[in-house]
């Protein structure tokens, strides 16, 4: 069964493959694209006086949870994941006991009192709070307290069907914090000569739509070696992009695999060369971008002689912040732009960069790709692979 839910406070951040090591250089962007992620919430009454966050045991949200449970697995196969709506009522059971729960890449239901437990630890208040993340299989609890100036964690698990939990891990932190963009982070003691990460989670709530908008827009095309994300491009100058990588991405998005074109057995770091009918290329990047299959056919790519493509594929890894929608902004033309930010809590880094992301739906159910805006230091930098075989092979100028 799926342990989805297992990951999600870990953000030791493997959301994305090879996404951009970036700065956080300033850049003027358009006023209208303004941060929509509320401010973290605050109370005007003493800490003393605000309500303390729900105190539920462990063992009753596995209670609420498990009846739950076992009907969600009697439909699942045994290597079937639930759905967001099937996740959502195993959350719903124990969001009905007002903790703190959720899921990976989805908000926090009863958020509040995470935000009371850090507006007390700033204040030098003793403050405790317990969180929950829900899996078909059984429930992590996060248990954070500070009491007389000493921060521990504890994760527990317990699995569904056993009558204790299966583990519990304590540590002491010696930071933490509540970031303007609503992820609380905090940072294990380095201990024995080991140095720890830091660790995160989003509490202020960015709604359901934005994870939508990043499934079904942004996800697959997020990898720096596309561009379409890390790189400043326009219909009028689409040199910056690396529609080998691009053709990958959307043939992955649609179920699609490299193998089918001869290029199997890539491993990690090593891209590898594979040919595409040019009909498929052409298809498939013309249907998502404002390019024509002339302008495609001027690629160093292109081979006339068997009407075929020579791209490449890659499979790679490395520094992996967090990718987030955080607002969506209708155009007078038709189009929409996504704000588009991208955070690091392992490496304690609020603010990697931001990209505004222009797509216009042709209302038939289709959509293109329209341009991209981002302070990235890297925005402006060639299409990637300089330095690799098929230098330069990829960019229409």
């Amino acid at each position: 069964m799926a342990t989805c839910g297992r990951k999600w406070f870990a953000a030791i951040v493997c959301l994305l493959l090879c996404t951009q090591l970036t700065s956080c250089t300033a850049k003027t962007l358009p006023d209208t694209m303004a941060q929509s992620i509320p401010a973290p919430e605050s109370t005007a009454q003493p800490l003393e006086q605000q309500a303390q966050p729900t105190d539920i045991g462990l063992e009753q949200v596995v209670r609420a949870v498990e009846p739950v449970a076992e009907q969600l697995n009697k439909t699942l196969g045994e290597h079937d994941s639930p759905t967001r709506p099937q996740y959502y009522k195993l959350v719903d059971a124990a969001a009905k006991l007002g903790v703190p729960v959720g899921f990976d890449s989805a908000d926090l239901r009863n958020h509040q009192p995470v935000i009371d437990f850090c507006n007390a630890f700033k204040a030098g208040k003793d403050a405790q709070v317990a969180l929950y993340s829900i899996d078909t299989d059984g429930v992590n609890q996060y248990y954070f307290e500070v009491r007389g100036g000493q921060m521990t964690h504890t994760t527990r698990h317990w699995i569904f069907g056993m009558d204790v939990p299966d583990y519990a891990i304590t540590e002491t932190l010696d930071d933490l914090d509540l970031w303007d963009n609503g992820w609380m982070v905090w940072h294990p003691n380095d201990e024995g000569g080991m140095t720890s990460s830091y660790m995160g989670m989003r509490v202020v709530p960015l709604g359901e739509e934005a994870y939508e908008l990043l499934e079904t827009y942004v996800y697959h095309l997020s990898s720096d070696h596309t561009g379409v994300t890390s790189r400043n491009w326009s219909e009028q100058d689409m040199s910056r992009l690396n529609w080998d990588f691009v053709f990958e991405a959307l043939l992955n998005r649609e179920g699609g695999d490299l193998a089918s074109y001869g290029a199997g057995g890539m491993v990690i770091d090593s891209p590898d060369s594979f040919s595409v009918p040019a009909a498929d290329a052409e298809e498939r990047l013309t249907s998502y971008f404002p390019i024509t299959a002339e302008q495609l056919r001027q690629l160093p790519a292109y081979h006339a002689d068997t009407q075929t493509y020579e791209f490449w594929g890659f499979r790679g890894g490395g520094y992996s912040p967090i990718i987030e929608v955080t607002q969506k902004v209708d155009n007078p033309d038709g189009s929409f732009t996504l704000r588009i930010d991208l955070t690091a809590p392992e490496f304690n880094q609020e603010h990697v960069s931001t990209s505004y992301l222009t797509i216009l739906p042709d209302g038939h159910g289709g959509y293109r790709y329209m341009g991209n805006q981002t302070d990235s230091k890297r925005g402006n930098d060639p299409a990637w692979g300089e330095g690799l075989e098929n230098k330069g092979a990829w960019q229409v100028e």
